[in-house]
């Protein structure tokens, strides 16, 4: 039985097992992590995997790398798309909008959940979702959630996801049925003690974290 979930952690080496009562999302950031990706969600019976193009890695992408991410998200239905985004702080931002919004139109065509990594372009991320009518989608999940809430909340697929932070406010704002914690590291051991952290400091049950998650990825079901 599960009793922690990582929404958001990049774990590279395959043949790692989880703990026991720990579930994960692994993402990947660029082509050369997909394949691990998909080993280690094959390999371990609570592993979510998904695939993507970070926006730190824009450059130098083979000129079918959107044909080669969908073939893999053919063969492995079980896959989401992540990590995907916007990042003002790096270079190349016109190249990362066209990646990404294809990206998102990969995840309409396929009807793939999405795991957003965004900073310093909500305006424009917000403008895109519209545009791409992405309230359609499974789920939209943006990882380390640093945005404003009363923006995205009527978006009833949109899920907040917070990593090891000191200030606890914005946590305290998400709504229960939509916060998810995350580690963004490659160890997700290190989910129990964060855990236990937010639910000390902000006593929200334990379980709405496990259970937030699954019914992200499960079309609404905790299965």
């Amino acid at each position: 039985m599960l009793q922690y979930f990582d929404s958001h952690c990049h774990i590279r080496n395959e043949t790692v097992k989880l703990p026991d009562g720990i579930g994960v999302i692994d993402n990947a950031a660029k082509i050369s992590d997909w394949n691990s990706v998909i080993n280690f969600s094959q390999n371990n019976l609570n592993a979510y995997g998904a695939i993507g193009i970070h926006p730190w890695y824009v450059s130098d992408l083979p000129d079918n790398w959107d044909s080669l991410m969908y073939e893999l998200l053919v063969q492995f239905p079980n896959l989401t798309i992540g990590e995907i985004g916007l990042d003002k702080k790096h270079p190349e931002f016109v190249r990362q909008l066209n990646i990404f919004v294809r990206q998102l139109e990969l995840a309409k065509v396929l009807k793939c959940g999405v795991h957003i990594h965004c900073f310093g372009a909500w305006d424009i991320m917000r403008e895109i979702l519209i545009k791409q009518d992405c309230n359609a989608l499974p789920f939209v999940l943006f990882h380390r959630f640093n945005g404003v809430i009363s923006d995205w909340i009527k978006w009833e697929n949109v899920f907040f996801s917070y990593s090891p932070v000191k200030k606890f406010r914005r946590i305290l704002l998400t709504p229960q049925n939509r916060i998810l914690l995350e580690t963004d590291s490659d160890n997700a051991a290190n989910i129990v003690e964060w855990t236990d952290v937010v639910v000390n400091e902000s006593k929200i049950l334990k379980e709405n974290f496990v259970n937030n998650a699954l019914r992200m990825l499960n079309n609404g079901q905790i299965a």
